[in-house]
């Protein structure tokens, strides 16, 4: 079988009232979820939101997880 490393993310907001951003300064709350939609497991994978800070180290992730 040949290897094929995949993942898929989503960012999307945690509350529907984030949808409308009105005032500065304003927080937005949001949930980003990563699924490894690969065949194979994924080692040391890095999660970078520029928008969050830093980088986030994920949990090693099981291939179909």
């Amino acid at each position: 079988m040949r290897s094929n490393p995949s993942l898929t993310i989503l960012k999307s907001l945690t509350n529907a009232e984030d949808a409308i951003v009105d005032t500065a300064g304003e927080t937005i709350e949001y949930t980003i979820t990563v699924e490894n939609t690969g065949n194979i497991d994924l080692t040391n994978v890095v999660l970078d939101d520029v928008f969050a800070g830093e980088g986030s180290p994920a949990p090693d992730v099981s291939a179909g997880s």
